[in-house]
């Protein structure tokens, strides 16, 4: 798998002119970002992707085990992953702020990975 780099503003990573790739481990680490990143009907080309962080994350009072569930569908659902070996799950209703900590067992090893989304 290879995927191309893209910085922490998740833009094209550009070195002497080319446009940087990676593989391995560092390509399904920069997949599961974007993934996880990428908010449903954010991407033009397909609407149907992303994950619904507006609808179902970022509102009063939403279902815990339903963002649990979905974020590890979108985890699994990741090229390269095969399985989820820890999830931790941090949501701060005051707030509106969600911090998800896990490590997958991937096709190069395993990966461990944070993501935050939200806050005032």
């Amino acid at each position: 798998m290879s995927s191309f780099v893209l910085d922490d503003n998740l833009d094209l990573k550009i070195t002497n002119g080319r446009i940087s790739m990676t593989t391995g481990a560092d390509a399904i680490r920069q997949h599961l970002r974007t993934k996880l990143g990428l908010f449903l009907g954010e991407w033009f080309l397909d609407t149907t992707i992303g994950v619904p962080w507006f609808r179902d994350v970022l509102v009063k009072n939403p279902n815990i085990v339903v963002i649990q569930d979905m974020l590890k569908d979108q985890i699994l659902s990741t090229q390269g992953v095969i399985e989820i070996t820890r999830f931790d799950f941090d949501y701060q209703s005051a707030n509106r702020f969600l911090r998800v900590d896990f490590t997958v067992l991937t096709t190069e090893g395993f990966i461990d990975f944070s993501q935050e989304v939200g806050g005032i």
